[in-house]
């Protein structure tokens, strides 16, 4: 006896994970946009970029525990 495949179940499946996939999207948006500004209080945010970043992977910062000085 040969079993015939359906393969409709997947046009159920494909909303939930176009659902799934669009619910992670906003918090890793919330997670990118965190890591280039900064705020000191008062949600008063200024533009930092990649500062930080090139800051804390150069050579010249004292204390940096990835510093080869």
């Amino acid at each position: 006896m040969e079993k015939t495949w359906n393969n409709k179940a997947w046009f159920m499946v494909l909303p939930v994970l176009l659902l799934v996939a669009f619910s992670a999207v906003i918090p890793l948006m919330t997670v990118v946009n965190y890591s280039v500004q900064d705020t000191f209080g008062n949600n008063v945010f200024f533009w930092n970029g990649s500062d930080w970043f090139t800051e804390s992977w150069s050579r010249n910062v004292s204390g940096c525990r990835w510093s080869a000085t």
